[in-house]
């Protein structure tokens, strides 16, 4: 196994490993989107960015939207 993909592999096991770590990094992941230039992400040494366009990063998370439906749906009945 190539040693980007094991390195790559044990930062995302270091980051799932904690909840609050986790929301933390996909808090900082979501803000950096939409702040670096298109060539951090496309540029001829990513790959896998060639030939793929990323959609818009969120501006909240999945448990975000989740609970403001259920406010939502609790104010509304």
């Amino acid at each position: 196994i190539p040693w980007s993909k094991r390195w790559s592999m044990s930062l995302a096991s270091w980051a799932m490993q904690s909840a609050t770590r986790f929301n933390w990094l996909g808090g900082l992941a979501r803000t950096a989107l939409r702040w670096l230039p298109r060539f951090f992400i496309y540029n001829p040494l990513n790959a896998w960015g060639r030939h793929r366009e990323l959609p818009p990063a969120p501006t909240t998370t999945f448990r975000q939207q989740y609970a403001q439906r259920k406010r939502q749906q609790t104010k509304s009945s």
